[in-house]
């Protein structure tokens, strides 16, 4: 382990090393007791949106920092690419809907019953997929800062 980090990282520490108020704030609402440098904490970190990188950003000396950074720029790269691929297709499904609403003979009006249904669960479909996706791609993303935190603390 990284010798000047503690084994346990508590909000005073966090504090006097540099950490952001509202970051302990949510770093205590996840961790009132402290916080055991495990993979196992470090994800539950994460699932509780604490900011695992700027924490780590933070209290890395620069030289541990230069790999660490790089792995999680690289990770947030990936993210930001699959979030944007997945609201296209998501707006494209939106897309394939609508082309329920233009082939009714009166676009204003209200849909037959036949048509609303396909119409809501074309958009439902939509939903479900895009969230689904959502979800793998934070839980990767999730994965890969937990592997660059444990790698940089083990050095």
């Amino acid at each position: 382990m990284v010798n000047y980090l503690p084994e346990t990282l508590t909000a005073e520490w966090l504090d006097k090393n540099g950490v952001t108020p509202s970051e302990i704030y949510l770093f205590t609402r996840a961790f009132p007791e402290g916080m055991k440098l495990t993979r196992e904490n470090v994800e539950k970190a994460l699932r509780e949106k604490l900011d695992m990188v700027y924490i780590f950003e933070t209290i890395l000396r620069f030289e541990d920092k230069e790999e660490f950074s790089v792995k999680t720029a690289e990770a947030q790269e990936r993210k930001d690419l699959a979030d944007k691929l997945i609201l296209r297709q998501f707006q494209n499904a939106n897309l394939d809907a609508q082309e329920i609403r233009n082939t009714a003979s009166r676009p204003l009006e209200p849909l037959p019953p036949s048509l609303e249904t396909a119409f809501q669960a074309k958009l439902a479909a939509a939903e479900a997929a895009r969230l689904n996706a959502l979800v793998e791609v934070e839980q990767t993303f999730n994965e890969t800062i937990a592997d660059a935190v444990m790698e940089a603390i083990a050095s």
